[in-house]
C-alpha cells in the first residue's frame, strides 16, 4: 500500500514537473520577442507606383516625338528629353528578366532616342513622388533598385545610366517644375551605371539620407545620348523600386487591382466605352438639357489625388440619351469643370432635346468615345 501510495506520488511529482516545464519554456520562448524602437515601414514597401509597368490606363501605344515636355505612357510614369529630343515610350512584353530568383515580369518601359536624331540633351523616365508619401522618408536613408538593359546602339558614354533620386521642399511643384528646378532641390542620389545587353539588377543606397525638410521627390533614369542615334539607342527597365533602408529587398509584387485602384488617384477614363451592343446602355453620367442641342451632365469618378486639371476626350459615338431617343454628340467637354470626384461636362448634341429635360450621357451602338481626367503631375 504504502509503495502504490509513494508510486502515484511519484508520478503526479513528475506529471507536475513536466507541467512547471513547459510553463517554463513557453515563458523563456516568449521572452524572446523583442519590440524594436520606432514604427513599421511604410506600406507598400515601394514608395513608387507601377514599378513594373503594369498598369497602362492610357493604353500601350507607344509615345513618340517626345521633346521637353513630361510625357506619360504607363500610369505615374513620364519620359522627356530636350527642347529638340524625339523620344520615345515603348511598352515591352517578350525578352523580359527570368530566372530562379527573379519575378516573372510582363512589362517593361523602353525608352529610346529616336533613329537619325542628334540631339544630346538628356533623355529621361520620371515619377514624382506626392508629398503626402514622402513623411516616411524624411530622415531616414534609402535604397533604390531596378532592372535594367542598354539597346544595341545605346550611345550614352560608357553605357552609363544616370541614377537620380531628387527631393525639394516644396509642395507637388511638378514634372515642368522638376526639369526647370524644384524649390530647396536636393539630390541625396546621382549616380552611373553601366549597363549592357542583358539584364541585370542594381541597387543602389542615397549618399546621403533624405533631409528632414524634404517634402517631394522623384526618381529618375537618365541617359546623356552622344552623336546621332542608330536604330537601337534606347534602355529598357522595369522592377523599379524605391524603400526605406540600406539593403535592396525583393521587389514588391503587389496585385494589378490594387495597383490600378492606387493609380487611379492620379489617371482614369469615368467614360470608357468599346463597343457597347444591345439595350439597355451604359450610362456613364446624368444631367439636364439647356436648349435643344445643349446640356450639361455630371460624370462622377473615384475621389482622385486633387481635382484634375487636363482632360482627354474622344466624342466617338457616345450619344446623348433624351427621354426616349439618342442623340449623336458632336462634342464633349467643352469648358469642364473639374472635382476631386467628378466632373461637370457641357456637351453638344446633334438637336431633339428641351430646355429642363433630364438628359444621359451614354454608350451607343459599338460606341467607342471616352473621357479620361488627370491629376498627375
Amino acid at each position: 500500500m504504502f509503495s502504490k501510495e509513494t508510486t502515484m506520488n511519484s508520478i503526479r511529482k513528475l506529471a507536475a514537473a513536466v507541467v512547471v516545464g513547459l510553463s517554463i519554456s513557453a515563458m523563456a520562448v516568449s521572452a524572446m520577442a523583442q519590440v524594436l524602437p520606432g514604427q513599421a515601414g511604410p506600406f507598400p514597401l515601394n514608395l513608387l507606383d507601377n514599378g513594373n509597368f503594369n498598369v497602362a490606363t492610357r493604353g500601350t501605344t507607344a509615345k513618340t516625338g517626345i521633346a521637353n515636355t513630361a510625357t506619360y505612357l504607363w500610369d505615374r510614369w513620364a519620359g522627356y528629353g530636350g527642347s529638340s529630343s524625339s523620344v520615345s515610350l515603348t511598352n515591352i512584353t517578350s525578352s523580359l528578366p527570368a530566372g530562379a530568383n527573379t519575378p516573372n515580369f510582363t512589362n517593361a518601359a523602353q525608352v529610346q532616342r529616336a533613329s537619325s536624331n542628334s540631339n544630346t540633351a538628356q533623355i529621361c523616365l520620371v515619377q514624382e513622388i506626392p508629398t503626402a508619401d514622402i513623411i516616411p522618408l524624411q530622415g531616414q536613408p534609402f535604397t533604390l533598385s531596378f532592372w535594367a538593359l542598354a539597346g544595341s546602339n545605346f550611345s550614352a558614354a560608357s553605357s552609363n545610366l544616370t541614377v537620380q533620386v531628387t527631393t525639394g521642399t516644396g509642395t507637388d511643384q511638378g514634372l515642368a517644375s522638376l526639369i526647370s528646378g524644384w524649390t530647396g532641390a536636393a539630390t541625396p542620389l546621382s549616380t552611373t551605371q553601366a549597363i549592357t545587353a542583358n539584364w541585370q539588377r542594381f541597387a543602389w543606397t542615397g549618399t546621403t539620407a533624405f533631409a528632414t525638410t524634404a517634402t517631394e521627390a522623384a526618381v529618375q533614369l537618365c541617359f546623356t545620348p552622344v552623336g546621332t542615334a542608330g536604330t537601337n539607342d534606347y534602355f529598357q527597365t522595369t522592377g523599379v523600386q524605391l524603400e526605406r533602408g540600406t539593403v535592396a529587398s525583393n521587389f514588391e509584387w503587389r496585385d494589378v487591382g490594387f495597383e490600378a485602384l492606387k493609380d487611379a488617384k492620379y489617371f482614369q477614363c469615368p467614360v470608357q466605352e468599346t463597343g457597347h451592343l444591345g439595350s439597355p446602355p451604359q450610362i456613364f453620367g446624368t444631367g439636364v438639357a439647356t436648349a435643344a442641342t445643349t446640356g450639361n451632365v455630371w460624370v462622377p469618378y473615384p475621389t482622385m489625388r486633387t481635382a484634375p486639371s487636363a482632360a482627354v476626350s474622344t466624342a466617338g459615338s457616345l450619344e446623348s440619351l433624351a427621354t426616349v431617343s439618342g442623340l449623336s454628340l458632336t462634342s464633349l467637354g467643352i469648358a469642364p469643370v473639374f472635382y476631386p470626384n467628378g466632373a461637370a461636362l457641357p456637351l453638344v448634341s446633334s438637336s431633339g432635346m428641351s430646355a429642363g429635360q433630364v438628359i444621359f450621357l451614354a454608350s451607343g451602338p459599338l460606341a467607342t468615345g471616352q473621357y479620361c481626367v488627370s491629376s498627375d503631375f
